[in-house]
């Protein structure tokens, strides 16, 4: 018995069962797609999660520190965040890092007279200083001890002489550096004092020195003209400029 190969395909049920093959397969890889991709991604939000999670937080930092019975120093910010010491991709259990969002910070001269330190040649616009800004008795207390790192963003300093406010500085970002007791700005500085603003994309301001150290270019405008510079070094007035040669 011969079977006749020339009989006619039902084509439509050829594209019925090829549709079909299709759609199975289809759907078995979006089954495996879903069933191995949620399980990973609540495993990475929950690892993402342990590595941001700050040690404290806190809202609505307030702080105004005292010299010898005067004030010094007030410390406003929205946030206060502290954890551990990132050093790369690694963090130190034992080093901490804090952090002030939103940061306002005004700085109150003393007067030099009253402290005992007026010398020969003393003049009446001298007799200031903000070298007490940055000592321990001055400084808030802070909740965690090993501190490596304290930094803003953004931030914006004020510096008073008695209730007229001398200079201003800000920019996106801050860091204290502790052992020259200054503050490294970075990042769209201003410096606005009197008439006179200068601008700078890196800047070091160290209140016990009363001076204003420049990183890299900067430019100075006063009256409509401006002058452009380097690595300059000059007084909170903005008035004696200085080339720095420390390099």
């Amino acid at each position: 018995m011969f079977v006749n190969s020339n009989k006619p395909i039902n084509k439509r049920l050829l594209k019925t069962l090829l549709g079909l093959a299709v759609c199975s397969t289809i759907s078995a890889v979006v089954l495996l797609y879903y069933a191995n991709r949620f399980p990973l991604q609540k495993r990475a939000d929950a690892v993402s999660y342990n590595r941001t999670a700050p040690l404290q937080s806190m809202s609505g930092f307030t702080y105004t520190g005292t010299f010898n019975a005067k004030k010094v120093i007030r410390f406003r910010a929205d946030r206060m965040v502290i954890d551990k010491q990132k050093v790369g991709f690694l963090k130190f259990n034992l080093m901490h890092r804090v952090h002030f969002k939103n940061a306002d910070i005004r700085l109150f001269a003393q007067s030099r007279q009253s402290s005992g330190e007026k010398t020969a040649g003393w003049n009446f616009e001298d007799d200031w200083t903000f070298e007490n800004t940055f000592t321990k008795e001055s400084l808030p207390s802070l909740p965690v001890k090993r501190i490596a790192a304290i930094e803003f963003s953004p931030i914006t300093v004020e510096l008073f002489r008695g209730d007229k406010m001398l200079t201003r500085v800000s920019a996106r970002s801050a860091k204290v550096r502790i052992r020259k007791k200054a503050i490294s700005f970075k990042g769209g500085v201003t410096v606005v004092s009197g008439g006179r603003q200068l601008t700078a994309d890196r800047l070091l301001l160290v209140p016990g020195e009363n001076t204003v150290e420049v990183k890299g270019r900067c430019t100075l405008t006063e009256s409509g003209r401006e002058v452009e510079g380097y690595d300059w070094v000059t007084d909170f007035s903005l008035t004696n400029i200085q080339v720095n040669n420390k390099g």
